[in-house]
């Protein structure tokens, strides 16, 4: 019963803790891209249709790889000219202040290779990296020396300061962001590992970098068809309570010290123990979307969901390493499990394995035997992260982070996942739309910043007129357990007559 009060307490607390801000807009994006690619071309044609504001740069690199690069190339061929462009080197405009988010595509390198090559795999000084997690610290010289352990900036990782921050990026000032900050190291116990975390370092001198990517669908579209899908459906993201749920898969092991979960990864003193999936389902449960957490042997396919009809919203599992040291089953198949569900359009998946990344910087010709985020976005689902590298179990973004603040809270999905992700210069890409919002419906907490001028919308169209009367009356009497929140244009549960007056108190308006 405590540890049930304390869940709860979270899940209030995360609600409430992140305040509105300036929203992050298009002219304030950077998408990156390279026209002589067909598919990063393809993917640059189909963001920008969508979100004509946004700025672009074109890297133009007829020998650019589609996959790894090395630290020599990334600095000379994508940070450069990026860091050019946004500094308005050369005589060009310095956008310095404007551009908070960076986005890639499919057809950029994704990884940066380590020259020590497997050996620096499983080590916190590891200087693998995604090309999009070292473009957050696009300002600091990451080549400089350091001590010991982590002989440069770019060995390890750098402590994220916008993590389990309150604010959307643009309330941060960015008038310091080129000013080169000194970096420390601090001992994680207990060592020889250590982290940087730099002196003065605020959400206003880093980028939030996401990618636009996602694998073919077998015997279906192409991958520029479904980063095309994705980007379609990126613009208008509804989710209704009633019509949706969310799953927390954990292996069953025993407690410390004879065993850990996965996602409750500590290294203090700077990453915490906290329990994620089941802070995160706790969230979604008092938020009013049922959550089922498994903590048992069981891995928990789609079939054996508590409620067949309602798609998943949030997906969080140990994949793979379900079965870790006998505590739980393998999933069925072999890095393929993803197919066992039916996914919300607005839906996030997070697994705590290794090298869900691996098909960004492959091709799909590899997968490390593990699942493979892009194949989310494939299935119909708008935000995940993946890994290139081994990344350590506490760096995993924290779903009980990222869902109060995309859900409760109304950021953008970049605000949302570096709000979640504990390091930066490390081995991550979140992948989706970084300017995508969710707009939620139905019974439950009223997001803090829920798109204006919605009481009333009926039918979730984003406007308020008539064809939200036909709504009310077609969904009359009907309740949330009927699996849709249709009709309840005051999100109480029920259609009835207040609904009506509702829809024309409110006629007219639109969502913005």
């Amino acid at each position: 019963m405590l540890r049930h009060a304390v869940q709860m307490m979270f899940a209030l607390v995360a609600l409430e803790a992140i305040r509105p801000a300036a929203a992050l807009s298009p002219e304030n994006v950077l998408l990156v891209y390279n026209s002589q690619n067909a598919e990063s071309l393809a993917a640059r044609d189909a963001y920008i249709a969508a979100r004509p504001g946004v700025l672009q740069l074109n890297l133009n690199d007829p020998t650019m790889p589609a996959g790894s690069v090395t630290r020599a190339e990334y600095l000379a061929r994508i940070r450069a000219p990026i860091r050019n462009f946004i500094n308005g080197e050369g005589g060009g405009v310095d956008r310095s202040q404007q551009v908070m988010a960076i986005v890639t595509t499919r057809g950029l390198p994704a990884r940066i290779l380590s020259a020590a090559g497997g050996a620096d795999e499983f080590v916190m000084s590891s200087r693998w990296s995604s090309v999009e997690s070292e473009l957050t610290l696009l300002q600091q010289d990451m080549e400089a020396g350091g001590l010991a352990y982590l002989p440069n900036r770019f060995n390890g990782m750098v402590y994220n300061p916008y993590w389990r921050m309150s604010a959307g990026i643009a309330s941060f000032s960015r008038a310091g962001v080129k000013t080169q900050r000194a970096f420390g190291n601090v001992l994680l116990p207990p060592g020889p590992e250590e982290v940087w975390q730099v002196t003065g370092l605020t959400p206003g001198g880093m980028y939030l970098v996401c990618r636009l990517d996602s694998a073919p669908t077998p015997g279906g579209n192409s991958a520029v068809q479904n980063i095309a899908a994705l980007i379609a459906r990126s613009q208008h993201l509804v989710v209704d309570r009633c019509g949706a749920q969310a799953l927390f898969d954990e292996y069953g092991a025993p407690p410390p010290p004879n065993g850990f979960d996965l996602d409750d990864g500590e290294v203090f003193p700077l990453f915490p123990d906290r329990a994620d999936f089941e802070n995160a389902s706790a969230f979604m449960n008092f938020f009013g979307i049922p959550s089922t957490h498994d903590h048992t042997f069981n891995f928990v396919t789609g079939s054996e969901l508590p409620d067949q009809t309602r798609p998943l919203i949030a997906l969080g599992s140990y994949g793979e390493n379900h079965a870790f040291n006998g505590w739980g089953e393998n999933p069925p198949g072999m890095g393929t499990y993803i197919g066992l569900y039916a996914f919300h359009p607005a839906a996030v998946s997070i697994a705590y394995e290794s090298w869900s990344g691996t098909s960004i910087y492959t091709g799909n010709a590899g997968r490390g035997g593990q699942q493979q985020c892009l194949d989310f976005i494939a299935r119909g689902g708008s935000f995940t992260v993946g890994s290139v590298m081994e990344p350590f179990a506490f760096t995993i973004m924290d779903m009980q982070d990222f869902l109060p603040a995309l859900l409760g809270n109304g950021m953008t999905f970049a605000e949302a996942a570096y709000m979640a992700l504990p390091v930066l210069s490390w081995q991550f890409i979140p992948v989706g739309d970084p300017l995508a919002r969710v707009m939620v419906v139905g019974p439950g907490p009223v997001p803090t910043m829920q798109p204006i001028g919605c009481a009333g919308d009926a039918d979730r169209d984003g406007n308020v007129d008539f064809a939200d009367i036909t709504e009310v009356l077609t969904f009359f009497g009907l309740a949330c357990e009927s699996g849709t929140s249709q009709g309840d244009a005051d999100s109480n549960g029920v259609v009835n007559f207040e609904d009506v007056t509702e829809v024309l108190t409110n006629f007219g308006s639109g969502c913005q």
